[in-house]
Order: C-alpha cells, then sequence, then structure tokens
C-alpha cells in the first residue's frame, strides 16, 4: 500500500515538474516544436529591451579577459601606446558595426537567432548554426575560464612569490 502511495507521490512530483518546465503558451499561439512563443514574432507588450540594454551588453562584452589582453598583446607584439590605442579604436568600431548588421533582423522583425536560421537553413538546417554557436560559446567560456585562471595565479604569485614556483 506504501509503495504505491509512494509511487503517486513520485508521479504527482514528476507531473509538477514537467509543468514547471513547460514552454508557456500565448492565446492563438499554437505550442509545437516547430511553433511556440519564444519562436514567434515578440509582442509588443513582450518587448522588454531598451537602448541602455543593447549599450549596457556591449559594455559587458567588452569586460572579459580577451578584450583586457588585447592592448598588452598588441604592445608586446611592437605597436606603441598610441598605435595600439588607435587599432584598438578602429576594431571597436568594426565590431560595433558588425553588431548592428547581425541584430538587424531581430531588431526589425522581432525574431531570434533560431528563426532567422531557418531562412537560410531550412526548419531542420537550422539545427547546425544553433549546435555550432552553442559549441563556440563552451570553448570560449573554457578559454576564458582558464585565461582567468592564469591572471589570478599570477595575481597570487605576485603577492606570493613561493606560490608561482609550486
Amino acid at each position: 500500500m506504501t509503495n504505491a502511495k509512494e509511487a503517486g507521490l513520485y508521479q504527482s512530483r514528476w507531473r509538477k515538474f514537467l509543468q514547471y518546465i513547460e514552454v508557456p503558451t500565448d492565446p492563438g499561439a499554437p505550442n509545437t516544436p516547430w511553433v511556440n512563443r519564444d519562436l514567434i514574432p515578440m509582442p509588443k507588450e513582450r518587448r522588454t529591451y531598451k537602448i541602455w540594454s543593447y549599450f549596457i551588453y556591449c559594455c559587458i562584452s567588452g569586460f572579459s579577459i580577451s578584450a583586457y589582453a588585447a592592448g598588452s598583446t598588441l604592445l608586446a607584439y611592437g605597436l606603441d601606446a598610441r598605435q595600439a590605442i588607435v587599432s584598438l579604436v578602429i576594431a571597436g568600431l568594426i565590431v560595433g558595426v558588425l553588431y548592428v548588421a547581425s541584430g538587424w533582423m531581430g531588431e526589425r522583425h522581432h525574431i531570434g537567432f533560431t528563426v532567422a536560421c531557418r531562412f537560410s537553413w531550412g526548419m531542420r538546417g537550422a539545427y547546425f548554426p544553433v549546435v555550432f554557436r552553442a559549441s563556440v560559446t563552451i570553448f570560449w567560456d573554457g578559454l576564458q575560464a582558464y585565461w582567468g585562471g592564469q591572471a589570478v595565479a599570477v595575481t597570487i604569485g605576485a603577492i606570493i612569490p613561493g606560490f608561482a614556483h609550486m
């Protein structure tokens, strides 16, 4: 008798968990593997990004180990400080243009990356750029973690000289 109660309790918890992670539906919008509320164009009431959101995103993307290392790398390659600053400003402008160009479709049509991929890759082919993007993100985050760990190790080694020779 207790096993049946435990099984019912387990099913109830499982069902609650599945309902919790289920994609919410909008009235009048189907909820299928090909169409759901995250894939349809964003209605006006759900658009929460303003101009400051994009500005903050660009600032945060510049606060990474690779951005910190860019200037010192250019100096190590033989550029003087003025040349390094000019090249970083030019690179920032180029990246800014690429940000605007890659975000144009989402801003104009209020769709996400996965839907935009369907235009050129097709319904099933759109999985390729999504998986590729996720793989690059995993690699990049691992690289950032490694560089961050190296920076912390150098910092601790500068404070405690014996740490650098362990």
